[in-house]
């Protein structure tokens, strides 16, 4: 390249540019011009599809590129093994069953394993003890934060309770479904992840106060409200069918 003369690069340069004006590439016609393909090599033929914008190269990017999540290997560590389709379907749960951005997060973060509990503070220095914030007897992990601790599992009990004297609908509440949501009934999935995340909203708000009370009345009210909220929005929003289909039977017996 340094060797190459400056007027046979001009000029070889001034030919190609006034080729491709021949040619007039543009992207309603580039189908028309296949047959010039030595002009425009396969490497650069995605920079004519669009005027504007990186999105089609970002596409072919990314294309094949398939990251497993760096929480998954340590979830299946502890026991928890799911194939990479339940995998797929547990971390779009949140976004599909709740709008609540708050509520999408904390899921966020139980799944991806960084929920500030008090073992992982700890470890960091932040906190004096590992204890659990409620029982103060055994390490508050994500396991032990959200259901294994025996206040928080009275707490899950009473809500199931509650849930089939108010809604007469019986639904179980084991570890595995508390931490990664319920995604096979299709019919339930959007009120059993509305309630799983609530509860275990208010169960994290309630650590950080200065005197943490699990309570399932304030609990309760709390739930009513999304459920509310949820009517609200959808038929603010004109969309009667997903409210009939999800949310009517639970709001009538309110």
């Amino acid at each position: 390249i340094t060797d190459t003369h400056f007027l046979e690069y001009a000029s070889l340069r001034t030919a190609i540019m006034d080729r491709l004006h021949t040619v007039n590439i543009s992207t309603p016609e580039l189908q028309k011009f296949k047959e010039y393909g030595p002009i425009i090599p396969n490497s650069i033929l995605l920079l004519y599809k669009n005027c504007k914008g990186c999105k089609p190269m970002y596409n072919v990017l990314i294309e094949k590129k398939v990251d497993i999540c760096t929480s998954i290997p340590k979830w299946r560590d502890k026991g928890y093994i799911f194939s990479q389709t339940d995998w797929n379907k547990i971390f779009e749960l949140p976004f599909k069953s709740i709008k609540e951005s708050k509520l999408q997060w904390l899921q966020f973060q139980i799944l991806h394993r960084i929920i500030p509990t008090n073992d992982y503070l700890y470890k960091l220095k932040k906190v004096n003890s590992p204890l659990c914030t409620f029982c103060k007897t055994e390490i508050e992990n994500t396991d032990h934060l959200f259901f294994k601790c025996s206040l928080v599992n009275d707490l899950w009990c009473s809500i199931e309770k509650w849930i089939l004297s108010m809604f007469e609908i019986h639904i179980s509440f084991d570890i595995q479904s508390v931490l990664f949501g319920k995604y096979k009934n299709r019919n339930l999935f959007r009120f059993n992840n509305l309630v799983i995340l609530t509860v275990k909203q208010y169960i994290f708000s309630c650590k950080y106060k200065s005197h943490p009370f699990l309570s399932i009345h304030v609990v309760r009210n709390i739930i009513v409200e999304r459920l509310l909220s949820e009517k609200y929005l959808l038929l603010k929003n004109c969309k009667y069918s997903e409210y009939e289909n999800y949310w009517q039977y639970f709001c009538e017996k309110l």
